[in-house]
């Protein structure tokens, strides 16, 4: 359902016997999410508990998405032995930005007569949620219930400016291309260096690149004013996407001992036939009509080792391109559903990953041979897993943190999305290595 972010959304249906069901889903990824639903029949009201998977594609020009309900399992007491058959939610539509109401149906071979329109779904707002709706889908001594009303009492008392919604800081000079731009927003002495590296003007994949700057930029200013960090952002991309310009950014970053690097690359990708190391090489090439030689591209592995030997404590370095000969980011025919970004996070789970990790983290899309994925509403899997990764070890609902995990799931999603869950894609599966201490 969602592209980027762990959201939550409510679901209010009816079925041929005129029982109402109301159900919360919480929604990690395509391939993690579950929701309660709750409905009452022979005068006792039930709760059950359904995981769900996505699947996308596009059919005759109509876009799809699949929620298939599965392992349907009662919370409440069932004294009635009631069974319950899950529904899967099914979305249709042509205009990817305004995808509509979904339907529902419990039949599996999805005839027209047994598809249904669900009555209501929407967004739910951490700050929307209390105690008695909760109870609704929660038993009280349930770990999740737990956490959303600890959260709950905690975000009350928070300033507005706590937050980490996506939008770009009044204090932000403005993007123009190659400028390095500071958001002042502490004295606290730390910095997040926040470098991006995108393809925007290729005729092929620039706009799921230009996604990509955006969705990036955006989490990470984010990040930085939740945690109330200053911010530096470097920039390479429109017309100034070049090996010269990307290698004078490297050199004006100049961290101190406990400032944090997050450097992004997307854009295409390549490898030499004879090459044995397993990281990809970056084309710096404007144009389809440019030549990829020395002077147009760079290993990731050559700009890893400049950004690790600064001395930062925490050092993250991410690349969404393809890693094969043929060296073209391929482009999916399906798109995905995405949610506005919202405020489920926790404070201290952020702070772990940011502020209390040292070490150096580095992850590309695909393995040698292999294609990175996008497309043109979501930008690029690659991306967009590690958005939803990241927000999901931030989590309310989430215990501990572990950049292990984030950097795992990142590369686990993209390669369940485009296995699985894009009709259209070839599986990426990504490399990664992760150096860090908490």
């Amino acid at each position: 359902m969602v592209a980027f972010s762990q959201s939550f959304f409510e679901i209010t249906f009816q079925d041929r016997m005129n029982i109402s069901y109301r159900g919360f889903m919480v929604y990690y990824s395509e391939n993690n999410c579950y929701m309660r639903v709750g409905f009452t029949e022979s005068d006792n009201y039930n709760v059950v508990n359904v995981e769900y998977k996505s699947t996308t594609g596009n059919e005759n020009g109509v876009n799809y998405q699949l929620l298939a309900g599965e392992n349907a399992t009662f919370i409440t007491d069932n004294p009635n032995g009631l069974g319950y058959k899950p529904e899967d939610f099914l979305w249709l539509w042509k205009d990817s930005l305004n995808p509509g109401t979904p339907y529902y149906t419990t039949d599996p071979d999805f005839k027209p007569e047994n598809i249904y329109k669900v009555d209501d779904f929407k967004e739910i707002k951490l700050d929307q949620l209390t105690e008695d709706y909760l109870g609704q889908f929660y038993e009280s001594d349930e770990p999740d219930y737990i956490s959303f009303v600890n959260s709950i009492t905690h975000k009350s008392n928070q300033s507005n400016q706590d937050s980490l919604s996506i939008q770009n800081s009044q204090n932000t000079q403005p993007d123009q291309n190659n400028q390095i731009a500071t958001v002042d927003t502490t004295k606290s002495g730390i910095t997040l260096h926040l470098i991006i590296v995108a393809n925007t003007l290729i005729s092929n994949i620039g706009t799921s690149c230009a996604i990509d700057k955006k969705n990036f930029q955006s989490q990470f200013e984010g990040v930085a004013q939740a945690l109330k960090i200053n911010i530096k952002e470097y920039f390479v991309c429109d017309s100034t996407f070049s090996k010269q310009n990307l290698l004078n950014q490297l050199q004006a970053v100049v961290p101190g001992f406990n400032d944090i690097i997050v450097f992004l690359y997307t854009g295409h990708g390549f490898r030499y036939e004879d090459q044995t190391d397993s990281f990809p090489n970056f084309s710096l090439c404007m144009s389809d009509y440019q030549e990829v030689n020395e002077s147009s591209s760079i290993r990731l592995i050559s700009v890893y080792n400049i950004l690790a030997k600064k001395g930062a404590r925490l050092t993250i370095v991410l690349s969404n391109c393809c890693n094969s000969t043929a060296g073209l980011n391929q482009v999916a025919s399906s798109s995905l559903l995405s949610s506005k970004a919202n405020q489920n996070f926790d404070e201290t789970n952020l702070s772990k990953l940011m502020l209390n990790a040292g070490g150096t983290i580095l992850a590309t899309a695909a393995s040698p041979g292999e294609f990175a994925w996008c497309n043109h509403t979501n930008g690029s899997f690659f991306v967009n897993s590690f958005l939803q990764s990241f927000r999901q070890e931030i989590s309310i609902l989430n215990k501990d943190t572990d950049w292990q995990r984030v950097i795992g799931n990142t590369i686990l999603n993209a390669e369940e999305v485009t296995s699985t869950s894009c009709a259209s894609c070839q599986a990426q599966k990504g490399l990664m290595s992760v150096k860090v201490s908490q």
